[in-house]
Parts: C-alpha cells; sequence; structure tokens
C-alpha cells in the first residue's frame, strides 16, 4: 500500500512539473499539517486539475469520476474515493457508500479533496455546484468530526499549453458555505471575452512573477466590463489580428534587450529546442495526436495527451536505455536526458523570443496601446 500510494504522489507530480513549466501557490490561508482536512476547490481543466491540487496538497484523497478508474489508463494516473456522477453510466445507489468512505477518511484524520462541480469548464465562471461535498460535510459533523475546511482556485496562463505556468490558490479556512467560499476565491465574469479581457491585462500586469497574476486578476475582475478596459483591450486585439503584434500564449511581450540580443539567443535556443523534440519525436507526436483525436473541448486536451503521450514516453526512454545496453553506447543515456532536460527548460523561453524579436520593429503606437492596457 505504500508503494502504491507513493507512485501516485510523485507520478502525477512528476507529469505536472515536466508539462507545465512553472506551479506557483499563493497561499491566503494554510493548510494544516494534521487532520482531518476537508479540502474543496474549482475544477477547470479536467482532471488534470486534480494532479495539479495533488502537488500541493500530496497526502490528499480524492472524490473521482468511476469513470476514470475504469480506465485502465487513466488508473496509472489517478486514485482516490469513487463517484458515479449523473453524466457517467453506472448504479448511482453505490454513492451512499462511497460518501460513507469519505466520511470515514476525515474520521482517521485524513485530508479529502472533493471537486463540487462534479465536472469541469474553462468559460467565465464556476458551473453549478452539487450537493455532494456539503453532504459530506453535514455527515462528518454529525459524527462529531470537525475538519479544517479549505477552498482551492486554480489558475492556468495556458490550460492546454505546454510548458505554460499554473496558479493554485490555498484560500482562508471557512466554516459553512462552500458556495460562497469558491466563488470569493474564483474569479466569475459574464462573459468567455470579459475573462479573456481581464485574462490578458493580469498577465500583462504581471509579467513573469507569477505570484502576482491572482491578484491581478482579482482586481480586474470587477471591471472585466468596463468601457476604458474593452476599448484599451479591442485596440490590442485589433493590433494582434492584424499581425503589427505577435504574441507569446495571447499576450504581446517586447524585449527591453537590442534586437541583436533576441538574434543572439534565438541562434541558442533553436538547436536545443530541436534536438530535444527530435529526441522524444515519439512521445511529442503521440500526444499532439490524442489531444486532437480525443479531447472533445480545449479543457481536455492536456489529459489525453498525457494519458497518451506519458506511457509512449516511458516506453520511449526504455527504448533508448536498450539501445544503449545493446549498442554499448551508455553515453546515449546521459546525452538524451541533458538533451531533453535542456530543451524543457529552454522551449518556453524560445516562445517568448520570436514574438519580442517582432514586436521591437513594432511602431510606438502599438507599444502605447499595450501599455495602456497594461495599466488599466
Amino acid at each position: 500500500m505504500a508503494i502504491i500510494d507513493s507512485w501516485y504522489r510523485w507520478y502525477p507530480a512528476l507529469l505536472t512539473r515536466i508539462y507545465y513549466r512553472r506551479v506557483s501557490v499563493v497561499r491566503l490561508g494554510s493548510i494544516p499539517q494534521t487532520g482531518p482536512v476537508f479540502c474543496v476547490g474549482l475544477h477547470r481543466n479536467g482532471a488534470v486539475d486534480g494532479m495539479v491540487y495533488k502537488t500541493v496538497v500530496p497526502k490528499a484523497t480524492f472524490l473521482v469520476s468511476v469513470q476514470l478508474l475504469r480506465n485502465p489508463i487513466a488508473r496509472i494516473f489517478f486514485t482516490g474515493i469513487p463517484v458515479t456522477r449523473s453524466k457517467d453510466v453506472g448504479d448511482r445507489s453505490e454513492n451512499a457508500a462511497s460518501l460513507a468512505r469519505c466520511v470515514e477518511h476525515l474520521r482517521g484524520g485524513g485530508t479529502l479533496f472533493v471537486l463540487p462541480e462534479g465536472t469541469s469548464d474553462l468559460g467565465p465562471r464556476h458551473l453549478p455546484f452539487h450537493s455532494g461535498a456539503a453532504r459530506i460535510l453535514a455527515a462528518a459533523r454529525a459524527e462529531g468530526i470537525q475538519p479544517a475546511v479549505i477552498s482551492f482556485g486554480i489558475f492556468y496562463r495556458r490550460p492546454d499549453g505546454f510548458r505554460s505556468d499554473v496558479v493554485v490558490v490555498v484560500g482562508h479556512p471557512f466554516s459553512d458555505d462552500i458556495t460562497t467560499a469558491l466563488e470569493d476565491i474564483g474569479v466569475n465574469v459574464d462573459s468567455a471575452a470579459a475573462l479573456g479581457r481581464i485574462e490578458r491585462a493580469a498577465a500583462l500586469r504581471s509579467g513573469d512573477d507569477l505570484a502576482a497574476y491572482y491578484p491581478a486578476l482579482k482586481r480586474l475582475e470587477p471591471r472585466a466590463d468596463d468601457p476604458v478596459l474593452i476599448d484599451r483591450s479591442a485596440k490590442v486585439d485589433a493590433l494582434i489580428a492584424s499581425r503589427v503584434l505577435a504574441t507569446e500564449r495571447g499576450v504581446p511581450v517586447f524585449s527591453t534587450r537590442p534586437m541583436a540580443w533576441s538574434i543572439a539567443w534565438l541562434a541558442f535556443q533553436v538547436p536545443i529546442v530541436v534536438a530535444a523534440a527530435i529526441a522524444n519525436a515519439g512521445p511529442l507526436i503521440a500526444g499532439w495526436a490524442a489531444g486532437r483525436r480525443f479531447a472533445d473541448a480545449r479543457n481536455t486536451i492536456t489529459l489525453w495527451r498525457l494519458l497518451i503521450g506519458a506511457p509512449v514516453a516511458m516506453l520511449w526512454v526504455a527504448g533508448v536505455l536498450a539501445a544503449a545496453i545493446v549498442g554499448r553506447s551508455i553515453w546515449l543515456v546521459p546525452a538524451y536526458a541533458i538533451i531533453t532536460i535542456a530543451g524543457l527548460i529552454v522551449y518556453p523561453e524560445l516562445l517568448a523570443r520570436w514574438p519580442r524579436l517582432k514586436n521591437a520593429m513594432a511602431p510606438t503606437e502599438a507599444r502605447a496601446a499595450v501599455e495602456a492596457l497594461r495599466e488599466s
């Protein structure tokens, strides 16, 4: 059991660290070191949310869809207490036993993590919260169990972007109203366009300081439909659409260095990324194809890339090791590792270097429009 528990701690954490460049934690409150602890979190990017949350709360046991646990590939990545959602195929009468297991887990001083929306969406506000989390909490308290209750939020700079960034927000402990706590920690606006406006403005404000991204989002949240913000955002949209400005993951970026600096860095970075891509062609192609073939929405692209790409990567690494042994070329192993790690490090910077080079030639008016949006 200890080996299995360790697997579900380190393997999803490893994949999260590989797929996303950084997971930054904003701690509005603290997570108790001793239980029982009842965690409720917002759900945006499919089952990948659980993998990211697990890196922040490694001791947590998750209430998970039975569909995940029925899939033999998904079982490599996910474990937990199964529940049959209304949209799942299965006998929902077994949910009572699952909720009882949740209460028993809390009774033993464990940490339980529930995503009350039941499913995920990258829309402008949370989905309706189901009653399961509140029922578990009420049942636990009825039996004299008083867990610390903590809310969590999760915010992706680009949910499906390989080597992008994630912010996890740990909320203050609260007593009863799960809906209010999750709405307070989340960002809720009226439309996808409004969310896009404040996400870009927040990214411009925070720059590479990931810890500043969430506070910027919350400050902009009540101003999502402000006419000034709408106007400034529309001007930047027009410049991007006309290709006057280039973007890094949807955000215009500029270099403070001379153009020669960006050209020199490109000359250094491109060979590294190309070499890493060639060295890992199998997993990269498999993950890319899975995301295109199986994902039914943007919020499931990363999940499918990992479900298919990660097992292929394990086989790929085993193949590299076997080739090194058979060919008596053990040097291939450290060479492969160095090239792969270097590619993971350099790739995000390369994504920003191209638009920085192009934007070095942007007219003054374009720079002024971006600066106005940043100061909104």
